[in-house]
Parts: C-alpha cells; sequence; structure tokens
C-alpha cells in the first residue's frame, strides 16, 4: 500500500528511461511504447496511420511489460510495484486506469499478452500464468491458473531471459509461454477455465529466447540466445516437429562482413516475425 500511494503522488513522465517494447493493435493503427520500468516508467500512445510522422497521442504509468488489445482499446501494463493494470484506451489521448489484477499472490508480472479477440488476457508470472476474462476491462475475473515456472539457463533461479516469452496463436486457442530452461510450451487455452497443457518444443539445449507464431498458426519460429532460428510445423499442435534450424542466422544478418564483435553475438531482441 506505501508504494502504490507514493507511486501515486510522485509518478511523472520518464526523461531518460530506455525504450523497451513496442506493441500494436491489429484492427487500428495505434502503437504503444513502453519506457522503463521502475517508478518514472511511461507508457506512451501513438497514431501511427502516417509512418513516417507517428503522431504522439498521450502518456500514462506503466513500463515493461506492456499489450495493446487488438480492438484498441485496451493496454494491460505494469505498476510499480510489479503487478498488471488495466487501461482503458478507447479514447487514446485521454487514458484512463480501470483497475490493477491481483490473483492472490502479488507476485511481479513479467509478461502480457491479449487473446486475437480481446476477450482474455494471460498474465505470466515467474512460476504461473493467470488468465484473465477482459469481457468487462474494469472487472476482470479470474478463469484459471496454469503452472508454468520458468528457470534461468544455469538453473539457479527463476529469473527468465526475456520478457516477451508468452504469445497467443493467431486462431486464439492456442497460448504458448517459455518453461523451463530451454523450452516453450503449448497449451490448449480453447476453454480459457479449463486450459491445458499440449506439447512443449526445445531449443536444443539453447535457452529459446523469442518466438512467433506464423499469421496462419500453423508455424512456431524460435530464436535462441545464441541465434540460431528453429521453426516448428505445428500441423498438430499436440505433436510438433522441427521443420528448420539454422544457426548464426541472426550474426550473419547484424555483421555481413563476417567479422562480428564476439562480445556483441549473442541476440538481445525480444521480438521475431514470421
Amino acid at each position: 500500500v506505501g508504494h502504490g500511494t507514493w507511486q501515486d503522488s510522485f509518478w511523472h513522465p520518464a526523461a531518460d528511461e530506455p525504450l523497451e517494447t513496442t506493441a500494436f493493435a491489429l484492427h487500428t493503427n495505434l502503437m504503444v511504447t513502453a519506457f522503463g520500468g521502475s517508478i518514472d516508467g511511461t507508457d506512451v500512445m501513438w497514431d501511427v496511420t502516417n509512418l513516417s510522422r507517428p503522431q504522439r497521442l498521450s502518456q500514462f504509468e506503466g513500463g515493461q511489460p506492456v499489450a495493446l488489445s487488438p480492438d484498441g482499446r485496451t493496454v494491460a501494463t505494469t505498476t510499480y510495484g510489479g503487478q498488471a493494470a488495466i487501461w482503458n484506451v478507447a479514447d487514446p489521448r485521454r487514458p484512463v486506469k480501470l483497475t490493477t489484477l491481483s490473483d492472490g499472490d502479488g507476485g511481479k508480472v513479467w509478461a502480457l499478452a491479449f487473446s486475437p479477440d480481446s476477450q482474455v488476457l494471460a498474465a505470466a508470472h515467474y512460476d504461473r500464468i493467470s488468465l484473465w476474462d477482459m469481457a468487462r476491462p474494469a472487472r476482470p475475473r479470474l478463469l484459471g491458473t496454469l503452472d508454468a515456472p520458468v528457470t534461468a539457463p544455469g538453473g539457479d533461479g527463476n529469473t527468465p531471459i526475456s520478457e516477451q516469452d508468452l504469445a497467443f496463436a493467431p486462431g486464439g486457442t492456442i497460448l504458448a509461454s517459455v518453461t523451463g530452461t530451454d523450452q516453450v510450451t503449448l497449451w490448449n487455452v480453447a476453454d480459457p477455465a479449463r486450459a491445458e497443457r499440449l506439447a512443449a518444443v526445445d531449443g536444443r539445449g539453447d535457452f529459446i529466447q523469442a518466438f512467433t507464431f506464423s499469421p496462419r498458426g500453423n508455424l512456431l519460429g524460435a530464436v535462441t540466445y545464441h541465434s540460431a532460428v528453429l521453426v516448428y510445423s505445428l500441423a498438430d499442435p499436440a505433436r510438433p516437429v522441427r521443420a528448420a534450424a539454422v544457426g548464426g542466422l541472426l550474426t550473419r544478418a547484424f555483421f555481413p562482413s563476417g567479422k562480428p564483435d564476439r562480445k556483441s553475438t549473442r541476440l538481445n531482441s525480444s521480438h521475431i516475425t514470421i
């Protein structure tokens, strides 16, 4: 309570926090950017109708992680205490804070994702994923919780490498999350209240840093910490099949001369696209 009161009283827009991530609304010309994640963490709404001249619409308390619902009406972001906060951005020039999510544990949220129809929000913590009914964003309802622990590559802690390891497939019935030292787990969330584990894909002994679904949802692309690109066929989501594996692809893309700085060859990006 003390932290929340202090934050509400003294928060101000970040002046020099780094850009952490961006999120787009699928069916609108809106984008949200997140700067920092500490007391001065800030989210900024943009109109990107003209891509050469994005228009800044508003800024509000938030930070990384952040998710923008596909219908462009709701932003899920973080609070100073690490909980998920829900904002109404139906009028993107005047965001209104609706509520703060709590599943009873109070643990820090490290990833957020909306379903394609904007009706479900997945909030990932270090050891679980909470699924929320967002039909009424001002009063989200907890649908269920998935047991999904995330451990560091060394196996000595519960700290994920990337903060973007959570995504719904385009059809909305499958959710992917990082679980374990080098795995992505696929969950059947067709009925979020009765979600269940489908399968897991591994990172060939390397920690999966980022992943994404193809537009049709039949492929899952993943990038490992040491820049290997892996592609899995999801023709049968319960039995993913590795269709391709390319090592060093990102290193070659970043350093066409073939002479990379050895200290900079590891992947730092947290987003890829198929």
